[in-house]
């Protein structure tokens, strides 16, 4: 299982800004993921009514009731269960989180972290899969030109968990084992 997958915004819909437009982070917690998206360079989350607030996609389409959805901020919506949706030029997603109080347009605009947890069992940050046309997110902002548009992630960076060397464990067990040792000594 992977620890955490950063995914790069650097795709835009020919809006303009600043590239990369920024990242969505899963990690793995206890009973699922925690997804955080963090905008660059000023960019905020906006719901123009062309995209999605954040779209994504998951291996086998599992349904996701809302209560799996834990601390999507005020503003943001989810149904139960999620609903997919089109984020044009980055096709469609079979999972949207919709921001209806970050609208209309670039009014209410959202800055982000946006941050929230899918308590799913069996979910781990490997399951966000690419969509039909390449994407694993996507994702309508108002960039720091001014501009509203959809930006996407096609690719994805593993962070892995940290693992022991053999030889790091190998060290603490001697030195435990000589602890041990010498509390006995001591005893006797």
């Amino acid at each position: 299982m992977a620890a955490s997958i950063t995914f790069v915004l650097d795709q835009g819909s020919g809006t303009g800004g600043t590239v990369p437009y920024g990242q969505v982070v899963v990690s793995d917690i206890a009973g699922g993921v925690q997804i955080q998206e963090t905008l660059f360079n000023g960019d905020k989350i906006v719901d123009t009514g062309a995209h999605q607030a954040l779209a994504f996609n998951l291996t086998g389409n599992p349904t996701i009731p809302a209560a799996a959805v834990i601390g999507l901020p005020a503003g943001f919506t989810v149904s139960d269960p999620l609903a997919s949706g089109d984020n044009p030029p980055f096709g469609s997603f079979m999972y949207v989180v919709g921001c209806p109080g970050c609208g209309p347009g670039s009014t209410n605009a959202f800055t982000t972290p946006l941050t929230f947890s899918i308590l799913l069992a069996g979910l781990d940050a490997t399951d966000f899969i690419k969509n039909a046309a390449g994407y694993f997110f996507a994702s309508d902002i108002l960039n720091n030109v001014g501009a509203t548009g959809a930006v996407g992630a096609n690719t994805g960076n593993v962070t892995p968990q940290a693992t022991p060397e053999p030889a790091s464990l190998l060290l603490l067990g001697t030195g435990l084992g000589l602890a041990a040792t010498r509390l006995r000594r001591k005893k006797a």
